[in-house]
């Protein structure tokens, strides 16, 4: 007996650049946006910080004598104690509270869960234009 090879075909392949760029497609109006209300203030802020402004004579680079000033400041060290609290306190609350709030609406076992949640809403609003 001989056997024969049964040629098997290739698998047929997508334009790969294609689907490289369709990603960016999507994600580039958000990374636009981003760029220019995130990332060119701060970038032009940390700018400013190099520079002081004096009343006469205008602006003049300083370099990190700023930075150096900030930390050598006690009330810098106050400020930035305060807000390392509302982190370690804020924070974790609001998580867990927003969690509670997820699971709650996501139950079924929520009382008024008509009257609660965008889920319901649609539901409701897709019952009402629906054809029957």
């Amino acid at each position: 007996m001989t056997s024969t090879a049964v040629p098997v075909p290739k698998p047929v392949r997508r334009n790969r650049s294609r689907r490289r760029w369709t990603g960016w497609l999507f994600t580039g109006p958000f990374m636009i946006v981003f760029t220019f209300t995130l990332a060119v203030p701060l970038a032009y802020a940390a700018y400013l910080s190099l520079f002081q402004d004096r009343l006469v004579g205008g602006n003049s680079f300083v370099g990190i004598a700023n930075y150096r000033q900030a930390i050598h400041d006690p009330q810098f060290w106050q400020a930035f104690e305060r807000v390392a609290v509302f982190l370690v306190v804020q924070v974790p609350i609001m998580l867990l509270l927003a969690l509670c709030a997820a699971l709650a609406l996501d139950s079924a076992r929520l009382r008024w869960r008509r009257c609660t949640g965008c889920r319901s809403s649609c539901r409701t609003r897709c019952r009402r234009w629906s054809p029957r």
